[in-house]
């Protein structure tokens, strides 16, 4: 069965981040059931454990909970992989870690196109396209699909989003 630890971070509820990693829990709950018909041949011999760890969108706290994941998670295994953090920031400095341990790390939206140095991050996947090409894929739309050729960018920045999340695997 899977465990939710956060006796290993001051764990602070943000719905932000709540709603994000509920999307990989819930798949995590359904591979490890293997008795329900859904995805029972997905890792048929495999239970996913995961421990999470909250970085708080601090570049400096996920380089410290990178070093937990690879020297302390798990009773001291290591994670298998890590998923987060949500953000470029933090998952630069934690993939200087992970990198070092061979330990691989997905993110659902670190969109940071210095992340897409494989020879600088070589252990960093991502399940988004990175900022360089969300935004020549915006102008593209702009201009071929609206037919705009003129136009100003408003940039709001909020941190609202107190938190951002690392949770690590241990596949056994």
């Amino acid at each position: 069965m899977p465990s939710h630890d956060t006796t290993t971070t001051n764990f602070v509820y943000d719905p932000w981040t709540s709603d994000n990693i509920g999307g990989a829990l819930h798949a995590i709950k359904e591979i490890n059931n293997k008795s329900d018909g859904v995805w029972d041949e997905l890792l048929p011999d495999t239970a996913i454990v995961y421990e999470w760890y909250n970085s708080g969108m601090s570049a400096e706290t996920a380089m410290q909970q990178a070093v937990l994941c690879v020297t302390t998670a798990f009773g001291g295994t290591k994670a298998d992989v890590v998923l987060g953090a949500a953000f470029s920031g933090p998952t630069i400095n934690s993939q200087l870690v992970l990198a070092n341990y061979d330990v691989p790390q997905l993110s659902h939206s670190a969109t940071s196109p210095a992340l897409s140095a494989s020879s600088e991050y070589p252990t960093f996947f991502r399940t988004v396209p990175s900022d360089a090409y969300q935004g020549l894929a915006a102008a593209d739309v702009i201009k071929h699909v609206f037919g705009w050729t003129n136009g100003i960018l408003v940039l709001i920045v909020t941190l609202t989003h107190l938190n951002d999340v690392l949770v690590v695997l241990y596949l056994y």
